[in-house]
């Protein structure tokens, strides 16, 4: 199988499994449901489901390209309708981000974007676990200018103890 339809195949999983969960049901037509699909994805990645998609930072948190372009090829398929996903824990993915608002998703995504991209400053500069948060939540807030600093300070929290915050 190619690879392209692999991946067509698993993100037709995964917006299935997100339908059936009621978490999420995917239009394609409609930008805040994408906007949630590429949260969704990226964040899925930390609990297994890694599609392969490459991201980067833009005004509405980590963007795929890629993602976005699969994701318009998106058909009914009634032939993968009941694929399962390999998503190592679902539950977990689930639990932090069912009832969320793409607001949230946003917010989450974008502090562990930067996390992710700046955990070199660490060993580089010395940076103490907390002054990296600080950064992190600072930056976020440059990004996500019109979202208060509390609100960015309680997503970090949940996305912390999510686990999804390496050192």
């Amino acid at each position: 199988m190619k690879i392209k339809e692999e991946k067509l195949r698993n993100l037709t999983a995964f917006v299935n499994i997100l339908e059936k969960s009621g978490i999420h049901k995917f239009n394609r037509d409609d930008f805040i449901s994408r906007l949630r699909m590429q949260k969704y994805v990226y964040l899925a990645r930390f609990f297994g489901f890694d599609p392969g998609y490459v991201y980067n930072l833009y005004l509405r948190g980590p963007y795929s390209p890629g993602l976005a372009e699969d994701y318009y090829r998106l058909k009914e398929r009634s032939e993968w309708a009941d694929l399962s996903i390999p998503v190592i824990n679902f539950d977990k993915f689930a639990k932090l981000v069912r009832g969320k608002d793409h607001r949230w998703l946003e917010i989450a995504s974008t502090i562990h974007f930067i996390w992710e991209s700046n955990r070199s400053l660490r060993e580089r500069y010395g940076l103490s676990r907390e002054e990296l948060k600080t950064f992190a939540i600072m930056r976020t807030g440059d990004v996500k200018s019109h979202v208060g600093k509390r609100f960015i300070e309680g997503v970090f929290e949940e996305v912390e103890k999510a686990g999804l915050l390496k050192n």
